[in-house]
């Protein structure tokens, strides 16, 4: 089974100076667990508080950015922190992302949730 990715989950992280690439579309069930184990944050409220920038989240991804392209090198996630404020992350493509968000829309504009009346019928 095969899930689309999601543009939306796909940033770029800069940290002290340097870009790095943090797509939760590739987010593993090892790294599940150390999430789990490092902030008490299940997957879905990982990436929910990422999106939210939720602190704790944020740090976290961050780390796993830094992780991932540093191994043993990166710094602990103790050590990471960030300006609340700043232009630090950003979509890897937004123009994939502004069209994913599109699609999902026209996608939901084109389902009608609203009930029939009474007596009414739906083709």
């Amino acid at each position: 089974m095969s899930i689309e990715p999601r543009p939306v989950w796909d940033f770029i992280v800069t940290y002290d100076g340097a870009d790095y690439r943090l797509d939760l579309n590739r987010l593993t069930k090892r790294e599940e667990i150390l999430c789990q184990r490092k902030t008490g944050l299940d997957r879905q409220e990982f990436i929910r508080g990422f999106l939210e920038d939720e602190p704790e989240a944020t740090l976290f991804g961050v780390w796993l950015a830094l992780r991932r392209e540093l191994g043993d090198s990166a710094p602990p996630l103790d050590d990471i922190d960030l300006p609340t404020f700043g232009d630090w992350v950003q979509l890897h493509d937004e123009a994939a992302a502004t069209a994913w968000v599109k699609e999902r829309a026209a996608e939901d504009d084109a389902v009608d949730p609203t009930p029939p009346a009474d007596g009414e019928t739906t083709s």
